[in-house]
């Protein structure tokens, strides 16, 4: 993968996690209420469906990173 997929990719992942409720219960958690015990939607790691990972990885950014210089990813 070179530099640019890469960093194509951590852009979709993290806009991609905004979408996520446990984004936001880890924000109330360590931000808002301050007791540091998030309320997760899956148990463990284990438990979370593949199509909710996968969901992760869909290309979402838009406009594609032009502060990585000319063209796409």
């Amino acid at each position: 993968m070179s530099f640019r997929e890469a960093m194509t990719q951590e852009l979709d992942i993290s806009l991609n996690f905004l979408n996520t409720q446990d984004f936001y219960e880890g924000i109330r958690a360590q931000l808002i209420d301050k007791d540091r015990n998030p309320k997760w939607s899956h148990e463990d790691a284990a438990s979370v469906p593949e199509s909710h990972i996968l969901r992760l990885f869909q290309k979402t950014a838009k406009p594609r990173q032009e502060f990585l210089g000319q063209g796409t990813a």
